[in-house]
Order: structure tokens, then C-alpha cells, then sequence
């Protein structure tokens, strides 16, 4: 027999989604989850965390794509992403719909979530919304700042911002995943008290040490997607003014290159190396050979891509606008610098190419920074409410 469930979880863009609901499972009461990707998917689990069952709309989906075709064919609502909009809208009003009544908690999800945490505060039900971003309003300064425009393909429009500033108001308690995230709100105007930050984690059986120090010149690795918010034509500058008194050095690019830099990226040197987009399990190579993870992003909500360098026990260079300040405190071998410093980075650089030595797996570190502490801040987030 099924039993009512106690938890509500709701999923949506964002490349933690899985360890947040298996967290969640594991607390110890009947859960429902709303999956976004890649299907609308509606899912029990009894209080082992056992799937009992699934189930999936006939409609919606349908509706969902052909909105999304619709909107991307006509350039003004393309530019301004309403085919994100009104696929969340979709999703939203879907939970809504087959959302429990019997639900204490619902765990929310930023940008897909507004109508149905409506539902659950008119129910006077608690709400904890996870926050995969930093705050919408910084989110976008930082994006005008990066691009010189209006609008661009991360834009979020009006509608959409609006409804994540919405959320915020309705959340009993926001989720985020690093201290620059955490002060990107309260900057907003958002109370401290309202934020908690949870750590993330990576899997150490697969992201772990070669047992060897990489060979060759000295290996600069950079992982994410290969456009101006992410920092590559910044890293690409820093990286051609060492090269130019330091021969002896590489750079990987390794991720989905979104053609912003593709004049750039054409002439580029021999020394230069992209890869394309790399599974998880191919990714650990590339850690391994690298001397120097570099993620001069000009924001992260985290950057989990250091957590699987700093496993490999590869040395991190981070921006400061993201989770790297939170890493630096743990270990010595992670440093931050402001992506729009040229002169930060090319000191840092010079700093790790002049001592290269395998990062240490810092205790204090990946003591904050596992599996299990992770389901701790969950847990004692629930148990503030159930």
C-alpha cells in the first residue's frame, strides 16, 4: 500500500539535482519527487528510500515541446528565453496539480517552482527552496557587465525574474552552495537568517589520484562551458602572455564551446588543445594529467569541477565570484583572484607554474566536503520542519 508522503521535492536546471534528491530519500520518511529532466517524471519512494512508484503526464511534455519549438523560431521571444519560461510554467502547473496534500515540506526548486509553493503556503506548509545560482538581480548585473548587452542566450527575461524574486519571498529558508552566493542575496536584500549553505560533494571513487605526477610541459586545464561568462577569453589572454616567456606550457580546454571565441579559437597555438564535452568518467584523466585547474569564471554559484581537481589532487586557481573563497580557507592549495585582475592572474599563474606539486587531500577540507556531511545539512535542514 502507498503511503501519503511527507516530503514534496521538485528538480530543475542544474547539475546537482540527483545527490540533493537521493539526500532527501534517505531521511527516513515517504518522499515524492517531480523530476524536470530529461522527462516530467513523478516518482514515490517509501521511508527506505525505495522507489515504489512512477508515473509520467501524457500531455503536458507535449505541450512543453511544442512551446519550446514555437518560441525559438521567432527571434523576439528566442532572445528573451521565453521558451525556458514557459517550459518551467509547464512543469509548475503540472506539480501543482499531483502535488500531495498530505506533503509537510516542500523542498523547491529555483525558477520551476512558483505556482506550486503558492499552493503550499495558502496550505500553510513549509517551504526550503534550493538555489542552484546566485541571486537573479546579480546574476544579471554580472551578465550585462560580462557581454556589454541587454540580452543574450543567459539572459532571463522580465517574467522569469520576476518569478524567481517571487520564490524568494515565499521560501521559508533558501539554499545555497558557497559564501559568494550567500552574499549575493543579502546584498538584495535578503536576510541572513534565511540563507543556509550547503556543501556539495564528488565522487572520490572515480575522481581520485593517478598515483603519478603528470609528465610534459607544465598542463594548464580549464573544464566548463568555453564562453565569456565562464572566463575562457580571460584565461586565453593570461595563458598567451606566460606563453610568451614560458614556451613550455599547455592549455586543455575541455567542454561544449558555445562559438563565442571561435575567431580566436581557429588561429589558435599547438599548445592549445579543446576537447569537446567529456563524460564524468573521462573527465578524471584530464584532472590527473593537469598541473593547474584555472576557473576564472566571472560567476559560479560553486564550481564543482574544483572539488574534482582538489580529489585528483590537482591545485585550483579560482575567481572570486564564486566557491573558491570557501575552498581557500580549507587548504592551501587553492588560490583566488579577480578574473577582471590581468595582473592576479598572471602573478597566480607564475606562482603554480614555478611550484609544481600535487595538491594534498587536505582533511579539513573534504571533511566539510563529502557525501555524508552533505546528508547531515540535509537532514538538519528537514528535521527544522518536520
Amino acid at each position: 500500500m502507498q503511503v501519503a508522503p511527507h516530503i514534496t521535492v521538485m528538480t530543475g536546471p542544474g547539475n546537482h539535482s540527483e545527490k540533493l534528491v537521493d539526500a532527501i530519500k534517505l531521511y527516513g520518511v515517504p518522499v515524492e519527487v517531480f523530476r524536470y529532466f530529461p522527462d516530467f517524471t513523478h516518482e514515490f519512494y517509501d521511508h527506505k528510500g525505495l522507489l515504489i512508484k512512477t508515473s509520467k503526464p501524457k500531455i503536458t511534455p507535449q505541450i512543453a515541446r511544442f512551446a519550446w519549438a514555437f518560441c525559438i523560431r521567432i527571434p523576439f521571444l528566442k532572445k528573451r528565453n521565453y521558451h525556458v519560461y514557459l517550459h518551467f510554467l509547464l512543469y509548475d502547473s503540472w506539480v501543482k496539480k499531483r502535488a500531495s496534500s498530505s506533503s509537510k515540506l516542500l523542498w523547491a526548486w529555483s525558477q520551476t517552482s512558483l505556482q506550486t509553493m503558492k499552493k503550499f503556503k495558502k496550505q500553510k506548509k513549509h517551504i526550503v527552496l534550493e538555489k542552484p545560482m546566485i541571486h537573479v538581480l546579480s546574476w544579471t548585473t554580472i551578465l550585462q557587465q560580462a557581454y556589454k548587452c541587454r540580452f543574450h542566450a543567459y539572459y532571463f527575461s522580465r517574467s522569469l525574474q520576476k518569478r524567481m524574486l517571487q520564490e524568494y519571498e515565499k521560501a521559508e529558508k533558501i539554499i545555497v552552495l558557497s559564501d559568494f552566493a550567500s552574499n549575493s542575496f543579502v546584498q538584495n536584500g535578503i536576510e541572513s537568517e534565511k540563507l543556509t549553505k550547503l556543501n556539495l560533494y564528488v565522487n572520490t571513487n572515480l575522481f581520485k589520484p593517478a598515483g603519478a605526477e603528470p609528465e610534459g610541459t607544465f598542463n594548464i586545464l580549464f573544464v566548463g562551458r568555453i564562453d565569456t561568462l565562464k572566463g575562457a577569453g580571460v584565461l586565453l589572454d593570461a595563458f598567451e602572455r606566460l606563453n610568451t616567456k614560458h614556451p613550455d606550457i599547455s592549455l586543455t580546454l575541455v567542454g561544449a564551446n558555445s562559438y563565442e571565441l571561435q575567431n580566436r579559437l581557429m588561429e589558435k597555438k599547438e599548445n592549445i588543445r579543446i576537447t569537446g564535452y567529456k563524460t564524468p568518467g573521462e573527465l578524471a584523466s584530464y584532472y590527473q594529467q593537469a598541473h593547474l585547474l584555472v576557473l576564472p569564471s566571472a560567476q559560479e554559484s560553486f564550481g564543482l569541477v574544483m572539488l574534482e581537481a582538489l580529489a585528483c589532487e590537482t591545485p585550483v586557481l579560482a575567481s572570486v565570484k564564486s566557491g573558491g573563497p570557501d575552498l581557500e580557507k580549507l587548504t592551501t592549495d587553492v588560490k583566488t583572484v579577480d578574473p577582471s585582475n590581468a595582473f592576479e592572474i598572471d602573478n597566480a599563474l607564475l606562482f603554480f607554474y614555478n611550484n609544481r606539486s600535487r595538491a594534498k587531500k587536505t582533511f579539513s577540507m573534504f571533511e566539510k566536503y563529502n557525501k555524508d556531511y552533505y546528508l547531515t545539512q540535509v537532514n538538519t535542514v528537514i528535521k527544522n520542519y518536520l
